[in-house]
């Protein structure tokens, strides 16, 4: 569901061939937040309603998920998506507000 590239939206672009690497640091919370703030607006009220999905469910399907949300399941996988790399971002924030960096491979 989610792109292996995904953390790229947080302003630093993971290498290639067979994996990217990221490598985050206090230089990069400006980005890290501004990118957080604008998947935030484009959830809008649908940021709140799959944090509690996903609180609620331990397993979904598309379908679930799409009538949990009364869209189509074209847009609730297109909303899931914004959501997974929100909540990547948020990880990401705060390994790199804990201990100043944050690195990782992604495979492709």
């Amino acid at each position: 569901m989610q792109d292996s590239d995904a953390a790229d939206r947080f302003g630093v672009i993971g290498h290639q061939p067979e994996e990217l690497y990221y490598n985050f640091d206090i230089d990069s919370l400006p980005e890290i937040y501004q990118e957080l703030s604008n998947i935030a607006k484009s959830l809008g009220s649908n940021l709140i309603l799959l944090h509690k999905f996903f609180e609620e469910n331990t397993s979904y399907t598309d379908e679930k998920l799409a009538e949990y949300l009364n869209v189509d399941e074209k847009e609730a996988k297109n909303l899931l998506k914004d959501y997974a790399d929100f909540e990547l971002g948020l990880k990401i924030a705060n390994a790199v507000q804990t201990t100043g960096q944050c690195e990782f491979t992604a495979e492709l």
